[in-house]
């Protein structure tokens, strides 16, 4: 039930506030806003809230350290942040501290939506899977780094790690998903799209096709932008393509 989704917004701007607001409120979720980092640290340490929208530029708190203090002492709520285009280098330190997603200032309340829709959706995902790191061998992840560390300079070098990673793990978690976007110093939205875009990968063992969004009659990335995802595309044909004619040669 979305009425049982608690979500805070933290903006110094009350018009950002009020529009999120309205934009959510309309979609179900049960919707609360704030106007520093102080009130937003003080209100999650007295609430629940399954997803905290966080602009990263509000005077006060620095955005920053509220990031690093909701991810170690409350975990279980997970952050999309909101920016201008001018805080990029903010925006990826963000993300490799663990957040879900970002919007670019200003959105419109439709993209708000969505992006919220999704990374809810996201948060169910990984509630769902719950692999630790354990799992998997220190020698097998150690190959993994190898792999990541053999093709990282390279152009489009997301592709070829993550097929490589595929064929050492067998499929592609969560954990995994992450830890590959940190080698590589790109956002996690981006390896996620591609893994949930493509049917070649898997997120769980022996699981068969992967989800992806639609939107009309084409597939919608996840937090990617087009351009970004039309090289993704053509690099993935032409590496699947490259590897087939390997295999072939070698039969």
């Amino acid at each position: 039930m979305k009425n049982s989704i608690n979500i805070l917004i933290a903006d110094d701007d009350p018009e950002v506030i009020k529009s999120a607001w309205k934009a959510l409120n309309h979609e179900g979720y049960s919707v609360e806003g704030v106007l520093s980092g102080e009130m937003a640290k003080d209100r999650i340490e007295r609430n629940n809230y399954e997803l905290a929208l966080i602009d990263l530029a509000m005077p006060g708190m620095d955005s920053i350290y509220l990031i690093k203090w909701i991810r170690q002492s409350r975990p279980g709520v997970s952050i999309v942040v909101m920016a201008d285009y001018m805080m990029q280098e903010t925006i990826k330190e963000a993300h490799k501290l663990g957040i879900i997603s970002h919007l670019r200032k200003p959105f419109t309340p439709a993209l708000l939506k969505e992006v919220t829709n999704k990374a809810l959706e996201l948060i169910q995902v990984k509630a769902s899977e719950k692999e630790p790191e354990e799992e998997f061998p220190p020698t097998v992840l150690a190959e993994l780094d190898n792999v990541i560390h053999q093709y990282g300079k390279e152009s489009n070098s997301i592709v070829r790690v993550l097929l490589d990673s595929q064929k050492i793990l067998g499929y592609l978690p969560s954990m995994i998903q992450e830890r590959i976007a940190r080698a590589l110093n790109i956002y996690p939205s981006e390896v996620r799209s591609i893994v949930s875009f493509y049917s070649c990968f898997r997120t769980k063992p022996g699981s068969g096709d992967t989800s992806y969004f639609k939107t009309g009659s084409g597939r919608a990335w996840r937090g990617v932008p087009w351009k970004t995802g039309k090289r993704v595309v053509d690099a993935v044909n032409e590496f699947i393509k490259m590897r087939e004619l390997e295999e072939a040669r070698g039969t």
